[in-house]
């Protein structure tokens, strides 16, 4: 019996652990994309008063 609970323990530990890596891996690559459309939109802001001046 002993064996089964740690079997399930640490099963749970294991998915909550992939759990943990996919919510952190999703959370770094928004972050990422987030940070790439503000460059885009400064470098459009930039252009746009270059080409008024």
């Amino acid at each position: 019996v002993k064996d089964e609970q740690g079997k399930a323990v640490s099963r749970q530990a294991r998915s909550s652990a992939n759990l943990h890596g996919t919510l952190t891996a999703t959370y770094h690559r928004a972050s990422q994309q987030q940070h790439q459309q503000q460059q885009q939109q400064q470098q459009q802001l930039l252009l746009l008063l270059w080409s008024v001046g």
